[in-house]
């Protein structure tokens, strides 16, 4: 069986995250669908770089443990603000799946946010500025970033 390219790799993970997210704009929904994204996306980092990923999956670690695993095998130069934005994805999804009504709810999503949207500005002018724009705007941001790190790994 051939090796898929770097290429094959990040379009269907691409496609399939254009699939997975919810075209309506409920926050909680997007938060969640994205978050799983990207701990896929983690999980398949951080199997690509281990001798038996199947360990992997059998040790069920935790989203923020993953990702930190995931960014100690970091070879590409994954910007610090998009790893940080991961965790506070995680807080964010945290909050809205086991709080009825979060509170700082506002000052959460701007936490995600606002330090992509100085490094990606190209990226935010895609989407509304909406609460769900943004949120989809840094999903992507993250995602894109994880993906490409894993995937330049698997496909060699």
């Amino acid at each position: 069986m051939n090796k898929p390219t770097l290429q094959e790799i990040q379009t269907q993970a691409i496609e399939r995250m254009a699939e997975l997210m919810p075209a309506q704009d409920d926050l909680i929904l997007i938060v969640l669908r994205g978050h799983l994204l990207v701990e896929e996306q983690l999980l398949a980092t951080v199997k690509a770089h281990a001798r038996r990923p199947e360990a992997i999956q059998e040790a069920r670690l935790s989203f923020r443990q993953m990702l930190h695993v995931a960014r100690s095998v970091s070879t590409l130069q994954v910007p610090d603000a998009v790893w940080s934005a991961a965790l506070k994805l995680n807080e964010l999804r945290n909050a809205l799946a086991h709080q009825l009504e979060p509170s700082a709810l506002d000052a959460k999503i701007s936490a995600l946010v606002d330090p992509l949207i100085r490094l990606y500005p190209a990226v935010f002018s895609h989407f509304p500025a909406t609460a769900t724009g943004r949120v989809r705007s840094s999903l992507s941001v993250i995602y894109g970033n994880i993906l490409g790190f894993w995937s330049v790994h698997a496909a060699r």
